[in-house]
């Protein structure tokens, strides 16, 4: 298990917005063979937050990996379950385990990803807040 300090608090609907606006992306790089994080640094630099890109292109494939599919996305407004989910899991460091039926290595991937993923969004969302 990994020790960290918990990171600083974070607007949920501004988190919500930029994970499910990233993974959007992120199927649409895979889907049509895009590089896929200048795909997504392209989309996160609106909003100063190009330095996600690395972080969540690797937190989405352990989440794909985790769900043994391919993850699935929603259409404007209405997030689908794989979307959804994964804003919990990000949000609720514990649920990890609870919620995914997976093999031991790849909930300890997972949770790694989730792990940095949290840091950084924290990191890069609370200092976009601020410019």
């Amino acid at each position: 298990m990994i020790n960290a300090p918990e990171p600083a608090a974070v607007d949920p609907i501004a988190l919500s917005a930029v994970v499910t606006r990233s993974m959007r992306c992120w199927r649409e790089a895979c889907d049509t063979s895009l590089a896929v994080q200048p795909h997504l640094a392209g989309m996160l630099a609106v909003k100063a937050c190009a330095v996600l890109a690395p972080v969540l292109d690797s937190l989405f494939c352990f989440y794909e990996a985790a769900l043994e599919r391919p993850l699935s996305v929603g259409k404007a407004r209405m997030l689908s379950a794989d979307e959804r989910l994964l804003v919990e899991l990000i949000e609720s460091p514990g649920l990890c385990r609870a919620r995914m039926g997976c093999a031991p290595d790849a909930i300890m991937g997972l949770n790694c990803a989730l792990c940095s993923a949290r840091v950084m969004l924290s990191l890069a969302l609370n200092d976009a807040a601020l410019h």
